[in-house]
């Protein structure tokens, strides 16, 4: 598990870089092909095509972000992966914007069980996802966000509201903003077992 996280944090950290590199992975297309090949690993969270090869000598070819599900990162040395995907998210004060970023999945959330993943935008911060929720909300502030449009106890507590223990500990601030990680796993741990 440690060894992922690191893995997600360091696909997270590529987003910003702007030197071409590229790793293994899977492009999950939204028609549902998956496609093996080596990933540009230096996204920019507003990057609208991806570049990827089929071999380190092969040509490089591109494929427009909006048709992507999501990216696969293999790490083949300890058999892990991360993954970003590009999606809009609720929740952001107006002035922001509304298009697709892309965000690194820090916990994925077993969906049958109905837990809730975590992804990590590097402009906006953090947000949260439920299976059946069509668009990630949007919990916590990011350096574009300011401190005033940060509500991040409130917002935190509204969505963990069907969990009444943990959304009243967020109120009374047992966690700090950082540790909705925390809070994450917590949450999957009571969902899981009901």
């Amino acid at each position: 598990m440690k060894r992922l996280f690191l893995l997600v944090l360091f696909c997270i950290s590529t987003l910003g870089m702007y030197a071409q590199k590229f790793s293994p992975g899977i492009i999950h297309t939204k028609d549902g092909k998956q496609i093996e090949c080596l990933v540009e690993n230096s996204l920019n969270i507003n990057e609208r095509l991806i570049s990827y090869k089929f071999g380190q000598k092969s040509k490089t070819e591109r494929m427009a972000s909006k048709s992507i599900k999501k990216i696969t990162y293999i790490n083949a040395e300890d058999n892990s992966y991360g993954e970003v995907v590009y999606t809009k998210f609720k929740g952001l004060p107006l002035h922001l914007g509304k298009s697709p970023q892309w965000c690194g999945v820090v916990i994925k959330g077993d969906d049958s069980k109905g837990e809730v993943t975590l992804l990590r935008n590097l402009e906006h911060g953090v947000l949260c996802k439920r299976p059946k929720e069509e668009l990630p909300t949007f919990m916590g502030a990011g350096k574009n966000v300011p401190a005033v449009a940060n509500q991040f106890y409130k917002k935190a507590a509204e969505y963990f509201s069907d969990y009444p223990e943990l959304a009243k500990r967020i109120l009374d601030k047992e966690f700090k903003e950082g540790e909705i990680y925390d809070i994450v796993r917590e949450y999957n741990v009571w969902v899981s077992l009901k």
